[in-house]
């Protein structure tokens, strides 16, 4: 069996075009959120972590 295969790929530009311009739609202030009402003190409450992909490893020293 052969390992060493060449993979034929299509043409494809050189180069990518990107927008030119974008639109910036700022986060609203807190006068223009909704109010949201304040957690009983017996609420459980927990917390969300974002995982984003990311692994940092530290090297032993």
């Amino acid at each position: 069996m052969n390992r060493h295969r060449k993979i034929e790929r299509s043409s494809t530009p050189d180069t990518v075009q990107t927008p030119s311009e974008g639109v910036v739609i700022p986060f609203p202030g807190l006068t223009q959120r909704p109010a949201r009402p304040a957690p009983d003190s017996s609420e459980a409450r927990g917390q969300i972590l974002l995982f984003l992909g990311v692994r940092y490893e530290r090297r032993a020293s």
